[in-house]
């Protein structure tokens, strides 16, 4: 059974820490439970705010990815190549393009995102009741962490996705 640690208190500047120190290893942590990946990580991130938002233009994909414009466009012709998005022709302003996943590179997205969930949801199934508790509430707190400051995001904003894992009732 998982051991989850109690910690002292530790100060506001500790835990902003300790939040970077978490963001920047938990994609490393997924990446490291997919048994078979088939994206680099640029790859994959494009992808899945394509699969999870839909079509949109390479600029605003390159937003959402705060990344450069050329980087997003590299990416996509890469994505494109293998099949896995779609390029079309923007009919707002004619000069750029639109990029969509294809139903392949959904596939491809969900099979890799499904690889890293299953050893995920053995370690949850193992906690106790009382840390699952303790867990959700984390993840609500996480979830408004990672939308503080950063542009609409549909991938975590859940009124831009319905993705949250908060029920809500009225």
């Amino acid at each position: 059974m998982p051991k989850v640690k109690p910690r002292a208190r530790p100060t506001n500047e500790q835990m902003a820490n300790s939040l970077a120190l978490l963001a920047a290893k938990l994609p490393r942590t997924l990446r490291a439970l997919d048994s078979a990946p088939k994206l680099t990580s640029s790859e994959s991130s494009a992808l899945g705010v394509l699969v999870h938002a839909g079509a949109m233009n390479l600029g605003k994909l390159a937003e959402y990815e705060q990344v450069t414009p050329a980087s997003t466009s590299r990416t996509i012709g890469v994505l494109e190549k293998r099949g896995l998005v779609s390029r079309t022709r923007d009919k707002v302003d004619g000069r750029g393009s639109v990029v969509q996943s294809t139903a392949r590179g959904t596939r491809m997205f969900n099979e890799g995102h499904n690889r890293k969930l299953a050893p995920l949801v053995e370690w949850i199934d193992q906690l106790p009741a009382n840390d699952r508790a303790r867990l959700l509430d984390v993840l609500d707190l996480l979830e408004a962490v990672a939308a503080f400051g950063s542009p609409k995001d549909p991938v975590i904003d859940p009124t831009q996705a319905g993705t949250s894992m908060s029920a809500t009732t009225d």
